[in-house]
């Protein structure tokens, strides 16, 4: 069995508010939420805004107060303690906020791939010949890595407990928290790159999708 978890604050640096700003006639977390459901799961919102838990409440997503977390990752972990304190759940997903338009399909096809997989967690990428809605989008002769992961519920505990690297710190990366030889990490390829949303020029270009 699997939790799907995205974590959510009102503080964010590039875009304040972030989870509330509308899109259309949704906000960019009730949007997120939406596209879970849509992959035919149950999605909890983590939180420490009650604003965000006030707006969700109505509409009927699940959401659990976790107060003041480092990361989005520790945010899922204290969130999947809450709600499941038995380990009844094997896998977390963590599906970031900032993804509202993510495929549900690729969303299923995540979770399948995580509940499959030997590793202690799974993330996604895709190649950027495939970028979606975005042409201007930096273009890189690398693979683009999506936000999202799949931890066992084993190594999310861990490395909830884990103490932040510099590396972490600086680039505000939690998964740069561990060397490379404590987690084993297995990939999930997507055909295309979801929208994500980060800055106001994002948020602009992907109302502008709407229109």
């Amino acid at each position: 069995m699997t939790l799907v978890i995205i974590p959510a604050r009102m503080g964010s640096t590039r875009l304040p508010g972030k989870p509330l700003l509308k899109i259309g006639d949704k906000t960019i977390i009730e949007r997120c939420a939406l596209q879970a459901e849509k992959a035919g799961f149950k999605p909890y919102v983590a939180t420490d805004s009650q604003e965000i838990a006030d707006h969700l409440g109505p509409i009927g997503v699940k959401t659990v107060m976790t107060g003041e977390c480092a990361s989005g990752t520790d945010r899922v972990a204290a969130a999947a303690e809450i709600i499941d304190p038995e380990g009844v759940h094997k896998h977390v997903i963590n599906y970031q906020g900032d993804q509202p338009f993510l495929d549900p399909e690729w969303l299923k096809k995540f979770v399948a791939f995580r509940e499959q997989s030997s590793a202690n967690i799974v993330t996604a990428y895709c190649t950027l010949e495939y970028v979606q809605c975005f042409p201007e989008f930096r273009r890189m002769e690398a693979d683009s890595h999506i936000g999202l992961y799949g931890f066992t519920r084993s190594a999310l505990k861990w490395f909830s407990k884990m103490v932040p690297s510099e590396e972490e710190k600086a680039e505000r990366l939690e998964q740069l928290r561990g060397p490379g030889n404590i987690f084993t990490w297995g990939v999930c390829k997507f055909l295309s790159m979801p929208i994500e949303i980060n800055t106001q020029a994002d948020l602009d270009r992907a109302r502008s999708c709407l229109m």
